[in-house]
């Protein structure tokens, strides 16, 4: 089994086959539909309204969707990395990590809906800061990945997920099927997943990567409403303080297996208001800083409970933001970055690179649990214990170059 296969055959794939006709059956028909819609409009000049007119709204949407989205999965790819070197090289690995010593660490990975590391008032933070003070701090600049599926899966897979492609996912497409990411590996070592989120889990394609990746248990929105547990909120998710409850739940069960993975994902921060809980409104109040206080306050009564039970004896725990905030705010920073720590109980660990990127995560957690990467490229990310990355600002020069290049073959391998 390889990390992050590609397919190294020749040919066309079917699925390619299969969407350049369903381009076709959707331009073609769009052309003669415009053409009848401008004919219409002559004739009459707008003085009646018929099902045409309709169309000549939404074909054009139609020809632009498909023309500019490109059915990305199927067509985006990922260059060389900076410095050069052929794609397949870089994405071939020989075998999945085996563990250093007996049965690696668990883990808990949290992934913050758009938190910074610093706000211009750092009282937002600061009971955050002091319950992860035992953690090692970690400088990541959120590159491209400035919406939650980019930044998780870039943590996650090693590899950047584009807006169109975001977009895609949000239609439940799951995302780097043809790759082998963080989640598999833990998957072929027997470990029990869970992902806890207080939405419906197939927003953003989560549902399938986690089945997919992970095999993972889900506790989303439909499986709290399954179980009659009230929601304490005035919008339609699940406010964080219950979806933190419900993974305390998960890890002091007396069904939990180790070795477990358990990947929770918070959405309270939101923009542009956030969707605080009607406790958090009356504690904190409703503008957005206060919403990010209280969100803190939620997780910082998590981590103090693990803690406490000495779950961290034996677990990994990574706490990141997964992208900055999007939009603006008085207490934004003039240069973003998202919140990120690092704990692993296994002595003698220490960070070499403490200004990653988010596809370093994918190594370096598995390092921190206690996995031999040997110093191996994962994706595009190598394990921050380890060796020292590209620099950040070399980094987004390129991926903001790539944001905008020609889509090619490559980057569709890893998603048929």
């Amino acid at each position: 089994m390889t990390l992050l296969a590609l397919d190294m055959g020749g040919g066309t794939a079917p699925n390619e086959i299969i969407i350049k006709y369903i381009r076709w059956a959707i331009v073609v028909p769009a052309i003669i539909t415009a053409t009848i819609c401008i004919s219409d409009y002559l004739a009459y000049r707008g003085k009646r309204f018929s099902s045409l007119a309709a169309l000549c709204v939404l074909i054009p949407c139609i020809i632009v969707f498909s023309l500019r989205v490109n059915f990305t999965y199927f067509n985006q790819e990922l260059p060389s990395t900076p410095g050069g070197g052929n794609i397949y090289d870089q994405y071939r690995s020989p075998s999945i990590p085996n563990p250093l010593q007996g049965r690696p660490l668990n883990v808990i990975w949290v992934f913050v809906e758009s938190l910074e590391k610093n706000y211009t008032d750092e009282s937002i933070n600061r009971e955050l800061e002091h319950i992860t003070g035992f953690m090692t701090p970690l400088n990541v600049s959120p590159l491209l990945n400035r919406y939650t599926v980019g930044g998780v899966m870039s943590a996650k897979c090693g590899a950047p997920v584009y807006f169109t492609a975001a977009l895609v996912l949000h239609f439940s497409y799951a995302g780097f099927n043809n790759a082998t990411c963080f989640d598999d590996v833990l998957r072929h070592y027997g470990y029990d997943s869970y992902f806890v989120v207080g939405h419906d889990a197939s927003l953003s394609g989560f549902r399938k990567y986690y089945e997919k990746h992970a095999a993972a248990k889900i506790y989303d929105k439909g499986y709290l409403e399954s179980k009659n547990i009230p929601k304490d909120s005035d919008y339609p998710t699940y406010p964080d303080e219950k979806v933190f409850e419900t993974a305390l739940g998960i890890i002091k069960s007396s069904t939990l297996k180790e070795p477990y993975s358990l990947n929770i994902l918070t959405y309270d921060n939101h923009a542009p208001s956030g969707y605080p809980s009607r406790e958090c409104k009356s504690q904190y109040g409703t503008d957005i800083a206060n919403v990010i206080r209280c969100d803190n306050h939620s997780l910082a009564k998590f981590i103090d409970e693990i803690c406490q039970s000495g779950i961290l004896r034996n677990t990994v725990l990574v706490v990141m933001g997964d992208h900055p905030y999007m939009g603006t705010f008085d207490q934004l920073p003039d240069h973003p970055n998202i919140f990120a720590k690092i704990y692993t109980p296994i002595n003698g660990m220490k960070v070499l690179n403490n200004d990653p990127t988010p596809f370093d995560f994918f190594p370096s957690v598995l390092s921190a649990m206690g996995f031999d990467v040997l110093k191996q490229q994962y994706g595009y990310g190598y394990s921050f214990y380890d060796v020292s990355t590209y620099p950040v600002s070399e980094w987004k020069n390129w991926l903001d170059s790539f944001a905008t290049s020609k889509p090619t073959e490559h980057y569709k391998a890893l998603h048929r």
